[in-house]
């Protein structure tokens, strides 16, 4: 009885150990991309980003932890978003923050960037900043909800920022931007016909004509000018008189009838008024 109870024992412990080593399977968290968003097309034919930011201060910097790092998501607004459709001169996109700030309890984002146009010989043209400020609270700092926590907030963060950048830039610099690139035509419609109960007559769908030199010669409504048949005769017309090659056609209007062996009797005639019908009783 002992060794069973030792052996229960062990057993349990042994369970336990095993649960409490095991670590929760891993959060996936999907890259932030733009490139669903209209496309900001500028005068110009390269694009220099500059995304060399680093922390400064004595704060506490939290942003390294987040999974998707603010200068990669400010880093990607730019590849998603801004097209070089120009033959000349650049556009100069630079980051100038990308911090998360824990206080307390809560986190604050800060983004800046700004993007200057420069014509062939380095001579700015323009230059625009946009800056955003976002704040999450959170109620657990164990490493699951915190990574959670600063995904949601640099998401959130980069909403208002692709906003903000897009704005500033067609207030300021919008002489240099290019009209959007035309959507390929739609499809054209396929036009359908309801089929109907069984039994219903088949629906009425239109001729299509045939193309050329496919399928029979269509059948002419009348001849070609030039080509009529003779006119037909229906009088008697002596033989002699019918032309070389025509024939004509002998039709009697009143045809005679011959008749066939010994005369009939004629059929009384019928007399005049209402007529009487008498019929016999049916025998049962």
């Amino acid at each position: 009885m002992m060794r069973v109870r030792f052996a229960v024992v062990t057993s349990l412990l042994l369970l336990l150990a095993g649960c409490a080593g095991s670590a929760p399977a891993p959060v996936p968290y999907p890259p932030l991309r733009y490139a669903y968003l209209m496309k900001l097309r500028l005068d110009v034919a390269k694009l220099a980003i500059d995304d060399s930011w680093v922390p400064s201060g004595e704060a506490t910097h939290v942003e390294y932890l987040a999974p998707e790092q603010p200068v990669t998501a400010l880093r990607q607004m730019a590849e998603d978003r801004l097209e070089l459709d120009g033959t000349s001169g650049m556009a100069d996109f630079g980051i100038d923050d990308a911090s998360i700030i824990q206080v307390h309890d809560h986190y604050d984002a800060h983004f800046a960037v700004h993007l200057a146009l420069l014509d062939a010989n380095g001579k700015k043209l323009g230059e625009i900043k946009a800056a955003v400020k976002d704040s999450r609270t959170f109620v657990s700092d164990s490493p699951q909800a915190q990574k959670a926590d600063l995904y949601e907030l640099v998401k959130t963060t980069m909403n208002d920022m692709n906003v903000e950048f897009e704005y500033q830039l067609r207030k300021h610099l919008g002489k240099y931007l290019l009209a959007a690139k035309p959507l390929a035509p739609p499809a054209p419609s396929v036009q359908t016909e309801s089929l109907g109960k069984p039994g219903s007559p088949p629906p009425n769908f239109p001729a299509t004509p045939a193309a050329p030199g496919q399928g029979g010669a269509p059948t002419p409504l009348a001849p070609p000018a030039g080509t009529l048949p003779p006119a037909v005769t229906t009088a008697p017309v002596p033989d002699a008189a019918v032309p070389a090659g025509q024939t004509v056609i002998k039709k009697t209007l009143a045809p005679t009838l011959t008749p066939m062996g010994a005369p009939q009797a004629p059929l009384p005639a019928v007399p005049s008024g209402p007529l009487k019908i008498q019929t016999a009783p049916v025998s049962p």
